[in-house]
């Protein structure tokens, strides 16, 4: 699967349609970006240090999603694999995962958090969920 690299804003905008960006492949961010829209990705999503990526609607990630800055995004995440996050998530409406979620530093959203596998966060901020965490494994604050 070819890997998609973005510096800047203008390396993600020919993946721009009517509804947000579709990446047929891997995504690997090196820059801080505003995306209208939603993020689409088949493969997985990087994200490097000092990067903080805004996604007006929703992610939607195939494979695993891997954040050494921060994501946030207006609407939902929805990862098929795993998450891990050296950084912060936060999602208004909900994140989704179908494996392990691991978050460094805060892990965040207003309505609910569904995981099938564990869920773990650092020494910062936490886990907060405005409405429920759902996790087939186990749930680890380590604050």
């Amino acid at each position: 699967m070819k890997t998609y690299k973005v510096n800047a804003q203008k390396d993600i905008d020919k993946f721009n349609d009517e509804f947000g960006y579709r990446i047929k492949g891997n995504l690997y961010i090196e820059c801080s970006l505003n995306l209208k829209g939603s993020l689409l990705v088949e493969g997985y999503l990087f994200v490097a240090k000092n990067s903080l990526v805004k996604i007006e609607t929703y992610i939607d990630v195939e494979e695993y999603m891997e954040i050494i800055g921060s994501i946030e995004t207006g609407g939902s995440i929805k990862v098929w694999k795993w998450i891990e996050s050296k950084g912060s998530i936060e999602a208004i409406n909900s994140i989704k995962c179908g494996g392990i979620v691991y978050a460094n530093n805060s892990l965040f959203t207003d309505s609910y958090i569904r995981c099938g596998g564990s869920i773990e966060t650092g020494m910062s901020y936490g886990i907060s969920a405005g409405n429920s965490i759902l996790c087939k494994s186990n749930i680890r604050d380590s604050r």
